[in-house]
């Protein structure tokens, strides 16, 4: 059995009456064969194969997009407007509902899905950065003709008192979901080294999520893991 690896030295392909496994290169003699079994938050790898992967560049956070969520995340981030003031979102102005509208973000949707990411290769969903973007626009005239590749990405800001609203909210987001974790990373270390800690209470700034088991190259890790603050 080949270990995982996001740095697979082998893959499996079909054949004939079923699969074979072949090298993507050259393997020395006595390198370990190793297979990607997917690009997998640390909480699947964790739960279906008994480990996780330290630094894994896929583990992310799912929240459900909710305007109270972010108006808390304004709060914690202390993202602030033009006067300075701490940012109250709305999606009062019917421009704005639309403009969510577009992103399945609220009903009327064609595929309505409120669950958004935070972590992964994106760093951010675009579509989380693409509604908060428009969202802490002042015209609707700001986002109406761009496109989600548009908005959702880094490098096309709409402008500077925006763009750092918007980074202070989807701080706070973070914030919000690491308060959710009744313990640190500093606790989760101890319990799999099987040593007691008093710094159990978990806290924003301990980022940390659940306890795990060894990776697939040893040691122990925290792994990393949805929540969703959606009450239902």
């Amino acid at each position: 059995m080949a270990n995982h690896s996001f740095q697979p030295n082998c893959e499996v392909v079909p054949v004939h009456g079923g699969v074979a496994m072949i090298a993507k290169r050259q393997i020395s003699a006595g390198e370990p064969l190793l297979l990607c079994y997917g690009k997998l938050s640390n909480d699947f790898l964790l739960m279906d194969y008994g480990f996780v992967v330290p630094g894994n560049p896929h583990d992310r956070v799912a929240l459900r997009f909710d305007i109270n969520l972010l108006n808390s995340a304004a709060l914690s981030g202390r993202a602030r407007d033009e006067s300075g003031q701490l940012m109250q979102l709305s999606t009062a102005p019917a421009w704005k509902q639309n403009h969510l509208r577009k992103l399945n973000l609220i009903s009327g949707g064609k595929l309505q899905n409120t669950q958004v990411l935070l972590g992964g290769p994106n760093i951010v969903e675009p579509r989380l950065l693409a509604a908060v973007r428009g969202l802490l626009a002042t015209y609707q005239s700001e986002v109406e003709n761009l496109t989600l590749e548009v908005l959702g990405s880094w490098d096309r800001p709409l402008n500077k008192q925006n763009e750092t609203a918007t980074i202070g909210i989807l701080i706070g987001m973070a914030m919000v979901a690491l308060e959710n974790f009744s313990t640190g990373l500093d606790a989760d270390l101890a319990l799999l080294s099987g040593s007691s800690s008093s710094s159990g209470n978990g806290t924003g700034s301990e980022a940390s999520s659940s306890s795990s088991s060894s990776s697939s190259q040893g040691g122990p890790a925290a792994a990393a893991a949805a929540v969703d603050l959606d009450p239902d």
